[in-house]
C-alpha cells in the first residue's frame, strides 16, 4: 500500500510507500491538511498522514484495531465515523456491523473513543454504497439498511436502522423497522427482501 501526490500537471511530487504490506485500501477520507485511510488483512490499520507539504507527506499515526471501516465520513472537527466489519483478530470471521467513532483532535494520537458492533448482522449496502448511508451530524442521526441472520433459526431479516451518538454513552439506537413487516417498505420486495436494499433514509 503507497500513497503518491500528484501535481496539476500530473507530476508525482510526493510520496509514501510501503505503508502496509499485502493490505488492501478500504476507505479515505480528507480534512483539511490531513488524510485518513484504512486498509485491511487482519486488523484495521486507520492511518493519518499529515499532507500539508505535499513534497514530505507524514505519517503521525496508525491506529491498529480489529475489523476494517469500509466508509469514512467527517461527524466534526475532531470526530470521524467509521462504519464496517468487526472481525475476530484470531480467526478473520466477521462478527457483526461495527459503528466507530474515532477522536482525531490530534493527528499524533488517534483513539477510537467508542463503537458498537451488531452482532448477527454482517450486510449492509453502505459498505459499497456510501450513498445508501444517512448521515446527518446536526441532526446526530445516522440510519443505514442492514440484513441479519438468526443461527437458531436460520432465518434472515431486513431491517432499517437509525443510530444517534452521544460521547459519554456511545451509539444508541432509536429506530428500528422490520422491513419486510412493514406494508409500506416492503413494497416492490419479495418473501425473501431481495430490492429491500434498495431503501435509503432522508
Amino acid at each position: 500500500t503507497a500513497l503518491y501526490i500528484i501535481n496539476d500537471s500530473l507530476e508525482l511530487v510526493g510520496s509514501i510507500e510501503d505503508l502496509a504490506p499485502n493490505e488492501t485500501i478500504y476507505s479515505v477520507r480528507f480534512m483539511g491538511d490531513v488524510g485518513y485511510f484504512v486498509t485491511y488483512r487482519q486488523t484495521d490499520p486507520l492511518f493519518a498522514v499529515d499532507l500539508s507539504d505535499p513534497a514530505d507527506p507524514i505519517v503521525t499515526d496508525a491506529l491498529k484495531i480489529p475489523g476494517f471501516s469500509n466508509y469514512l465520513h467527517a461527524y466534526s472537527d475532531h470526530l470521524l465515523f467509521g462504519f464496517g466489519m468487526d472481525v475476530d483478530p484470531d480467526t478473520g470471521i466477521s462478527t457483526g456491523l461495527k459503528l466507530s467513532m474515532f477522536d482525531i483532535s490530534d493527528p499524533y494520537d488517534i483513539r477510537e473513543v467508542n463503537k458498537t458492533v451488531l452482532s448477527d448482522t454482517l450486510f449492509s449496502t453502505a459498505q459499497y454504497d456510501h450513498k445508501s448511508l444517512m448521515i446527518d451530524p446536526e441532526k446526530n442521526l445516522i440510519g443505514f439498511y442492514a440484513e441479519s441472520y438468526n443461527p437458531d433459526t436460520s432465518d434472515y431479516n431486513d431491517y432499517y436502522f437509525i443510530y444517534s451518538y452521544d460521547p459519554s454513552d456511545g451509539f444508541q439506537e432509536v429506530f428500528r423497522c422490520d422491513i419486510l413487516q412493514d406494508p409500506d417498505l416492503s413494497y416492490g420486495t419479495d418473501a425473501y427482501g431481495m430490492y429491500a436494499g434498495t431503501i435509503r433514509g432522508l
